[in-house]
């Protein structure tokens, strides 16, 4: 009965390896925090705050990988206390890989750190300072990656803070080696 039970162990485990398998996982983390301050004049204040992020790991196709990641903030209190609930994209993109370089389309996280960009534009400098997560690092972008050699490589973004709108007064782009 051993005997069988590894042959068929060993017969699955092979299945399993042979075969692409096609699944989205999830991951991120929920918040829920309550403060309340007692002041000298005998009255109390309470704070609920509460939030959800949450990355969808989507399956790869051949070169292409996809990215999915979201915030809400206050779930919980939108559901239970009239409050409105935000909702804030800050990953959605594409990215293939071709042989020389590699192509990223859509909402995607730029940050630069000092030094190592030539731009005229301002990518969030002072949230890099804080060393703290800034909405504003996730825009919509389309980035070309080259990598030159094992150590070094070039990357050109241009970003839309606005949308897809392709007027230079409108635009942001970098260039970082």
């Amino acid at each position: 009965m051993c005997k069988i039970l590894i042959v068929l162990f060993l017969i699955i485990a092979g299945l399993l390896t042979a075969t692409q398998v096609w699944a989205v996982e999830a991951g991120g983390k929920a918040e829920l925090i309550y403060g309340g301050t007692w002041f000298d004049n005998g009255t109390f204040t309470d704070e609920l705050k509460d939030y959800l992020e949450l990355e969808l790991y989507l399956p790869s196709l051949g070169k292409t990988e996809f990215s999915y990641a979201f915030r809400i903030d206050l779930p919980l209190q939108g559901l239970t206390a009239g409050k409105e609930a935000s909702y804030f994209t800050k990953k959605l993109y594409a990215k293939h890989r071709f042989s020389r370089f590699h192509l990223t389309v859509g909402r995607q996280p730029v940050s630069w750190s000092f030094g190592s960009l030539l731009n005229p534009v301002d990518y969030t400098i002072g949230a890099e300072a804080l060393e703290k997560e800034n909405d504003s690092k996730f825009t919509d972008a389309v980035e070309a990656y080259i990598p030159l050699n094992w150590n070094s490589s070039l990357a050109l973004v241009a970003s839309f803070p606005t949308g897809f709108d392709f007027k230079a007064e409108k635009m942001k782009w970098g260039v970082r080696g």
